[in-house]
């Protein structure tokens, strides 16, 4: 992704997304309730398959209700998301091995799930897939007149004070930097220094845009092992050099994330 990829609509349309959909999906709770690693094994909210779901719904759902003016979205605090079962189970989970779907069919499934919960209806071919995977589950039917419903407003979830928020995030930002080196050992200092620049960039981009980037943590670390394989540790280590460098990963992460 280039720096013109990233014009200020789609900013602001990534930021809205996100604190829009922040709390009622549970992201601000999860927080505080330990490492991104330890949550992946319980939820799923945090897996790149969920943010491309997210996205994919926030599109259709805006189409529907320009700016998310009408539609509820607090409705998705219903949702059981959950690894070893809940509502997305044939859906983004295979049912047997509880592995998670990593193609188009469960992101647009998980998607369709969002979308119906919040009311909203799905596109043709959406509806096709989801009649081919659950026949028996009828669109909720939609007036011609609906009740408006209270916009929800955005809201901000970096609560925490610098310091906790800081000692929150430390421990994945040295996961970054360790990624970003490969086979290359840094010392410790160096570890450190780096994971520094990671944390305070992380916050600055938090307190200037107002949201959480604690959802794109996993899609960060994706995003570095799949440069660090595809064209090796002197590239991959750059993603963590500088506060430039590491504002591209999060912009970088959240384009490939689908926002």
């Amino acid at each position: 992704y280039t720096k013109a990829d990233f014009t200020e609509e789609k900013k602001q349309y990534v930021r809205e997304v996100l604190a829009k959909f922040s709390r009622p999906m549970g992201w601000s709770a999860l927080e505080f309730s330990g490492t991104t690693e330890s949550i992946r094994e319980s939820s799923i909210i945090t897996h790149t398959v969920m943010l491309k779901a997210v996205a994919e719904a926030a599109k259709i759902i805006n189409a529907q209700f320009p700016d998310f003016v009408g539609v509820d979205l607090n409705q998705l605090v219903d949702l059981d998301y959950s690894r070893d079962g809940g509502d997305f189970m044939g859906r983004c989970i295979e049912p047997v091995s509880k592995n998670m779907r990593m193609n188009q069919i469960g992101i647009k499934l998980a998607a369709n799930k969002l979308i119906l919960t919040v009311g909203a209806k799905l596109p043709p071919e959406m509806a096709l897939l989801e009649k081919q995977y659950f026949e028996d589950r009828d669109e909720p039917k939609q007036s011609d007149e609906q009740e408006p419903l209270q916009e929800v407003k955005p809201l901000q979830e970096t609560t925490q004070d610098p310091q906790n928020r800081r000692d929150f995030l430390i421990g994945d930002a040295r996961t970054m930097v360790i990624l970003a080196a490969g086979d290359n050992e840094k010392a410790p200092n160096v570890v450190t220094r780096k994971a520094g620049i990671v944390v305070q960039t992380m916050m600055d981009y938090e307190n200037t845009k107002d949201i959480s980037l604690f959802p794109i943590i996993p899609a960060m670390k994706d995003f570095i092992k799949s440069e660090l394989d595809k064209k090796g540790a002197a590239h991959s280590w750059r993603l963590v050099a500088s506060e430039q460098s590491v504002m591209r990963l999060i912009e970088s992460s959240l384009a490939e994330v689908g926002y």
